[in-house]
């Protein structure tokens, strides 16, 4: 609604026509009608979940929810990730059970996430538990999810909407299991759940004989390279927490932690618990196929491979490569091709161009890890999302009305400034993670996109307001929009995955004195031919 007003007034002061102006009055009220009435948004899910039939869509502040049918049976997507579906008994009793049973005596239990009624009452079928919280940030999804007339009986259940991860930082209680049933890490927002730190964060409300399991991915025969390379990255960061590591093979690729010895037996432990379940049990499963399976994930672990970190989110690098693996060889041939277009306006542009574009480029990567910044220590919160775009909004506001004129020698050499600047966020960048505190990193997350943003701005008014035509400035503008993209691209998929944020943030500083370097070198040239 409010783009086609904004259209049909540019339209009005630009042509003065009263019927056009008419004409476009009566567009944009069928524009916003259609909105009204035939719910895009629930279209576009459609698209996008193109298996099921998507029959109701509701967006909270931290995902969208996506209620659908298949063949008479409802389904709920919660960000396109399937969590829950009617015919899932396998799925549920694999997600609670194969954890449970390694525990002499489970009392206080920890689900983090997966869905709420269905997996509590399978927590319930052991008589020893005593007390159950269910951790899902989104209360919506719980309202969609929860059956509210039903009663839970033998424990004492308490459902906390809060981010898993600051919940662990906080929270003084002990438990016996946890039970992760998050997504696997496929960004910036979910790696968190996967990263050593938090496995860290994890063990110490763990009791001493406790017991922890998670998803790490999907259930196949065979594993792929890339497929290897998330789960030995992610092993690798538990290796170090816990002394031993069991893998289970079920609907879901499961890893189970903890640091008392862990039992391939469940069907001899659910038979000793005296648990009735419909696929975990002795007439389903086998010891000898759970134990032959578990050793034929443990050697496609490489114990090389770095760890997964806050800082550096390699699990996430491996799941792009992945997915591009997945959708064949076109889409990287594509992306490297537009990646080497975006390169044009540095090596053929003017100095002031190729500033321009490393400026820009160096304001993007700031985003960038800004945003990972505020998820890795906030959670995922669309709002700050938000905030952060606005703060780089109204930077570069403030800097291209400011009236400050510094000598142009000074302006010439903001690169070298952004550089430093680069340096030094590099140098903090760890210490930001480990605040405990939400809105300290939260705050200094803005402000460290602010300051670039504010050069950015001033940079562009200086060297477009006096300049003689509008050929220099549409070259200044294009490099400009041609160092940000590639700078969004590049950073967030290649090198804060593979090198992390710190040493990115080095990486930003060296491009600015190179982009600086290279134009000194080019002026020297060029004053020698003349």
């Amino acid at each position: 609604m409010i783009a086609a007003i904004l259209v049909y007034y540019i339209i009005f002061l630009l042509t003065g026509r009263f019927r056009l102006s008419r004409l476009l009055v009566i567009i944009a009220s069928l524009c916003v009608v259609a909105v009204i009435i035939f719910k895009p948004d629930t279209f576009v899910r459609n698209i996008l979940l193109s298996s099921v039939k998507v029959i109701n869509s509701i967006d909270s502040k931290y995902g969208n929810i996506a209620i659908s049918e298949y063949k008479g049976e409802e389904s709920i997507f919660y960000n396109h990730r399937l969590i829950d579906y009617e015919q899932d008994a396998r799925q549920r009793e694999e997600d609670i059970h194969y954890a449970m049973v390694q525990n002499a005596e489970p009392e206080n239990i920890l689900i983090i996430s997966g869905g709420i009624d269905k997996h509590i009452q399978e927590v319930l079928k052991y008589g020893s538990v005593r007390s159950i919280t269910y951790i899902e940030r989104d209360p919506e999804l719980i309202a969609c999810t929860r059956d509210t007339t039903l009663e839970y009986k033998g424990a004492e259940v308490l459902i906390i909407n809060d981010d898993a991860f600051n919940y662990i930082r906080r929270t003084t209680s002990k438990f016996d299991v946890i039970i992760s049933l998050l997504s696997e890490p496929e960004n910036i927002v979910t790696n968190r759940f996967y990263t050593q730190e938090y496995f860290l964060e994890l063990k110490e409300i763990l009791n001493i004989d406790g017991v922890f399991m998670m998803k790490a991915g999907t259930s196949s025969s065979y594993i792929s390279e890339q497929e290897s390379g998330i789960l030995s990255t992610i092993y690798n960061s538990l290796d170090d927490v816990f002394s031993y590591i069991l893998p289970i093979k079920g609907e879901s690729l499961y890893l189970i932690c903890s640091d008392e010895k862990l039992s391939t037996a469940i069907p001899e432990l659910i038979s000793e618990w005296g648990v009735e379940n419909t696929y975990v049990n002795g007439y389903y499963l086998n010891n000898e196929i759970i134990r032959f399976n578990s050793d034929q994930v443990l050697t496609v672990i490489d114990s090389s491979l770095q760890k997964n970190l806050l800082d550096k989110p390699v699990a996430v690098f491996y799941n792009q490569k992945h997915q591009l693996e997945k959708t064949g060889s076109s889409r990287l041939i594509a992306i490297i091709i537009i990646c080497l277009l975006l390169l044009v306006p540095f090596i053929t542009g003017s100095n002031s161009a190729r500033t321009m574009y490393s400026t820009s480029l160096n304001l993007a990567g700031t985003e960038i890890m800004a945003l990972i910044l505020i998820q890795s220590t906030a959670g995922n919160f669309y709002q700050l999302a938000g905030l952060l775009i606005a703060v780089v909004m109204g930077g570069l506001a403030i800097g291209s009305s400011s009236k400050l004129n510094i000598s142009i020698r000074l302006v010439e050499m903001i690169s070298i400034l952004l550089g430093l600047l680069a340096a030094l966020f590099a140098l903090f960048s760890q210490s930001i993670l480990s605040i405990r505190n939400v809105s300290i990193p939260v705050i200094i997350s803005l402000l460290l996109v602010l300051i670039p943003a504010v050069i950015t701005g001033y940079y562009y008014r200086r060297k477009t307001e006096n300049s003689p035509g509008s050929r220099i400035i549409s070259g200044i503008y294009f490099a400009d929009l041609c160092g940000a993209a590639l700078g969004f691209m590049v950073i967030s998929g290649i090198l804060v995955p593979m090198y992390g944020i710190k040493m990115t943030f080095y990486i930003l500083a060296f491009i600015n004195f190179a982009s600086y370097i290279t134009n000194q070198v080019v002026f020297g040239i060029r004053k020698l031919i003349q």
